[in-house]
């Protein structure tokens, strides 16, 4: 699920309210993006595949120059 904190939240009052917990961090994971000081949607975009890259792959967010 991808989409702003406040859709999020409305998505999971209402699966509460038709009965779905939706307690458990795991069960919905929204991207909210890395935060990389930018409003162009197109560098947004590109924070929010690489955070979903990050969870997929379990990755950290230390810069490879560090390793």
């Amino acid at each position: 699920m991808i989409g702003s904190r406040r859709k999020v939240a409305g998505i999971k009052t209402r699966l509460e309210k038709d009965g779905l917990k939706t307690d458990s961090e795991k069960s919905l994971y929204p991207p909210m993006g890395l935060d990389i000081a930018s409003v162009k949607p197109e560098e947004i975009a590109l924070s929010i595949m690489s955070e979903i890259l990050l969870v997929k792959n379990r990755g950290s967010l230390r810069h490879m120059k560090d390793k």
